[in-house]
């Protein structure tokens, strides 16, 4: 038997389980009958254009493009050499024997295990093949009672199939339409089908914002009072459009005054409400928690999670869309309650009884697919050592298990429609009858809640004219952003469109904006950069090439990647050949410069994928600047205060040792350098804040 996984640390927890000892490369038991390998992530990776052209190919028109390879040719990666030589040779040696693929439980594990297994030229039985998957952490136990109830790998070749597709097509699109863009350039333009639609939606908020005109308009609010001195806040309503809302406020000032003069009926009924429990978190759930509450970027999460999955085996499987458990979990979930409900002070207000199959909105297999796994859930105790940032990450998971077992929140909602005259006001009054799970989580919302209200005593106290105006949308931040890549919405409001990007992707495509120079961060906020703008109008000037911006074109095309991948490919094939044309004329971009060099007092300061650098590098200036420094990111606006011989805002930063720490920046010129100093500033106690 030869089990295959991604990483070595997998291996050695599948090594641990079957009593294998550690070998160069592998793992093996006392009579090799049981041999674990591992790979480093990918082992191989798509050959480069070139490879598919012609020797002397003439490179100056566009006429080469576009490439698109009748079969697509792998290259091994040179770090990884010497353990490929390995994997391939132990997979020669055992070709004939049962094959375990045991890589990432997930659309790109499944890709890179058929790659290692094509390209190791074995001749291998598939038919003696199986996979290995699994939603827990990889315990000795759990390993064993997995492999149990392994599936043949041809289970799995719908999503190998889907791997390989959405591969190859981001290749072609990749590939071909970065090189025709930036064609004549001296900047590269990279294209991507998902990325560039999402560029093209952050575009659309920064501009739809910007050119957002408010709206000026106005309520009327009228105090109301019971015999018991508690109070209600009414709004008279628009007749026209039966909502609050009036563009006239003289209109009003004459309504107020017979409002005052007009007895008042009062129409009641009070209706029981209840809002749920939090559903178990998918990652996605996860990261937008972490991005709102921490500011973590998808990818960092992602990261943490996956190390409290494989290193300190206390998390179930990160890279899930589920957000429910199977109704054969049930012990699993109780396991994980008996050894981690101690850790919670909130874990009191558990209502165990829940812990049962007949719970569907946390036990329910219909909506646990083959190849999906169950929610998020904490399976054993955080293990002491770990960092903040782990602890963080652990305890949001930790909170919302153990709130999805709580009671209801439950409140009455007395509900009036008030008759003064020929007018009519609606008010709405809540009351708590019960906190559960709302316990564990108070909110601002709560404070507005009444101890009661009796309409068959109120009278009116006052009133008031309020002058509102109409907001725009907010702008996207990493939270708010992946909601939208959850379920995007299209040109059309309420269309509902397929998501973009899976739970493992969707944060690597949000760094690649900023990599690539098309996205900045202001606070929380996301906006296009100058690069990126300029990106989008090169498109837009094409009626084929402006569909890759096109949010509901990329979602149309993730559709058909699920449903069928082999005409999802063809797709991307056929539209790639029509967006490459002859160009009338090429449009060449001027980068943004922020400033001349104070070093050198000649160049202009630049950024790179890294950070800032001065246009005469070349010419020995050493002006760098990185984009990170100490976990904080150095903005364009920060770089210009420092330029400025000003001191930035306070950052959010972290030490070597893992302390957090909050200092300003500002730069001084020494021996042709620019150095970054620190102006730490300290954190006020509580009787200062006071």
């Amino acid at each position: 038997m030869l089990i295959l996984c991604e990483k070595s640390s997998v291996a050695q927890s599948f090594a641990e389980a079957l009593n294998a000892r550690k070998c160069e490369g592998y793992f093996s038991d006392e009579n090799d009958k049981i041999i674990i390998t591992y790979c480093v992530g990918h082992l191989y990776e798509l050959e480069e254009p070139d490879y598919y052209l012609a020797e002397g190919t003439d490179k100056s028109n566009l006429n080469y493009l576009p490439i698109i390879p009748e079969s697509f040719k792998y290259h091994k990666i040179p770090r990884a050499a010497k353990q490929t030589k390995i994997i391939n040779e132990l997979l020669k040696k055992h070709q004939n024997e049962e094959i375990i693929v045991a890589t990432d439980a997930d659309r790109e594990g499944e890709v890179i295990a058929r790659i290692v297994l094509k390209e190791s030229f074995a001749k291998i039985d598939y038919s003696k093949c199986k996979r290995f998957w699994t939603s827990e952490n990889l315990t000795p136990s759990v390993i064993r009672q997995a492999m149990k109830q392994m599936l043949p790998l041809s289970e799995y070749n719908n999503l190998a199939a889907s791997g390989f597709a959405r591969q190859h097509a981001d290749w072609i699109c990749g590939m071909n339409l970065s090189r025709y863009v930036s064609f004549g350039n001296s900047t590269i333009f990279s294209v991507g089908r998902v990325q560039t639609a999402l560029l093209a939606a952050i575009a659309k908020r920064n501009k739809d914002i910007e050119n957002f005109v408010p709206q000026k308009y106005y309520e009327l609010e009228v105090e109301l009072i019971d015999e018991d001195g508690n109070k209600a806040l009414a709004y008279l309503i628009n007749p026209q459009t039966k909502k609050t809302a009036f563009e006239n406020k003289t209109t009003l000032e004459n309504t107020m005054g017979e409002i005052k003069q007009s007895q008042i009926m009062i129409n009641s009924q009070t209706v029981e409400k209840k809002i749920g429990t939090p559903h178990l978190l998918s990652f996605t759930q996860l990261a937008k928690i972490a991005a709102d509450k921490y500011d973590y970027t998808t990818q960092k999460t992602l990261e943490i999670a996956q190390n409290l999955y494989e290193k300190h085996k206390c998390l179930s499987y990160p890279r899930t869309n589920g957000t429910v458990m199977g109704e054969n979990n049930v012990d699993v979930f109780q396991k994980a309650f008996d050894k981690v409900s101690g850790q919670n002070e909130y874990a009191r207000l558990c209502d165990t009884s829940l812990i049962n199959a007949t719970n569907r909105k946390v036990f329910d297999s219909r909506k646990i697919q083959k190849e999906n796994h169950h929610a998020l859930i904490p399976l054993e105790i955080l293990p002491e050592g770990v960092s903040e940032d782990e602890r963080n990450i652990y305890n949001i998971i930790l909170k919302v298990f153990l709130q999805s077992i709580m009671k209801d929140f439950v409140y009455d909602e007395l509900q009036m429609i008030i008759t003064a005259g020929k007018h009519n006001l609606k008010s709405t009054v809540k009351k708590i009858k019960q906190m559960g799970w709302k316990e564990s989580e108070p909110d601002e919302e709560l404070k507005s809640f009444s101890q009661g209200f009796k309409p068959q005593s109120a009278k009116i106290k006052g009133s008031q004219i309020l002058e509102k105006w109409t907001q725009p949308k907010k702008q996207f931040t990493e939270s708010s952003l992946l909601a939208f890549m959850e379920n995007p919405t299209g040109e059309n409001e309420g269309e509902k469109l397929v998501g973009l990007g899976t739970e493992a992707t969707r944060g690597a495509i949000i760094e690649k904006l900023f990599s690539k120079g098309y996205c900045e961060k202001k606070k929380k906020n996301f906006f296009v950069t100058k690069k990126g703008f300029y990106l989008l109008d090169l498109l837009m000037q094409d009626q084929d090439l402006k569909q890759i911006a096109n949010i509901g074109q990329t979602t149309k095309w993730e559709k058909m990647l699920s449903e069928n991948p082999k005409d999802f490919e063809l797709q991307i094939k056929d539209y790639v050949r029509r967006c490459i044309k002859p160009k009338d004329s090429i449009q060449r971009f001027e980068k943004e410069n922020f400033g001349t060099c104070p070093v050198c007092n000649k160049g202009k300061i630049f950024r790179s994928k890294y950070g800032y650098f001065c246009s005469e590098k070349k010419n020995g200036c050493k002006f760098n600047v990185n984009y990170h420094i100490c976990d904080a990111t150095v903005l364009p606006s920060d770089l210009k205060v420092m330029l400025e011989g000003k001191t930035t805002k306070p950052m959010h930063m972290k030490g070597k040792n893992g302390n957090n720490f909050t200092a300003k920046l500002k730069m001084e010129i020494i021996n042709d350098e620019a150095k970054i100093n620190f102006e730490f500033v300290q954190k006020k106690n509580k009787a200062e804040k006071k």
